[in-house]
């Protein structure tokens, strides 16, 4: 699997710890910044996730920063990005499944390595079952996106 990853400066070490363990696991990993621990601003690193991902289908991210919140918000405002916070592997599971969820955003201050691999674990392994209600609620999601009406 290709993963971009994105942290600020509270996600960071969160960040290295998954980069490494996911290498280890055999995905490619592309590491999107930030570079060093040193406070910083999540909104380029979320965003710059969410560019990559929305363009190429083959690749899913992981955005983290201390409670994950604002790189949910970041990520989400570029148009094909479907990040959720998952603060458990269920969540996680259930994004991809019924959402095509292609970001996920973790929080490092609220979610421990372990927990943090349970939850990467889920979204990696679950794919997306397109049943036709689900297909509508992308199409709608995309016509928001496009300025338009989401009514079907």
């Amino acid at each position: 699997m290709n993963i971009v990853i994105g942290a600020d400066y509270r996600g960071y070490k969160r960040k290295e710890e998954l980069k490494a363990w996911l290498a280890e696991q055999g995905h490619v990993v592309e590491d999107l910044g930030c570079e060093t621990a040193e406070e910083n601003s999540f909104v380029p690193y979320a965003a710059a996730v969410a560019q990559r991902v929305a363009h190429d289908s083959n690749v899913l991210g992981i955005v983290i920063c201390g409670s994950g919140a604002g790189v949910t918000i970041a990520a989400n405002k570029v148009a094909g990005a479907r990040a959720v916070l998952a603060q458990s592997p269920e969540v996680a599971e259930h994004g991809r499944r019924s959402d095509d969820m292609n970001i996920l955003a973790l929080s490092a201050d609220f979610t421990s390595f372990a927990s943090s691999r349970a939850i990467v674990r889920a979204f990696l392994e679950t794919e997306f079952e397109p049943l036709e209600r689900r297909v509508q609620r992308l199409e709608q999601i995309a016509a928001l996106e496009r300025g338009e009406s989401a009514h079907s």
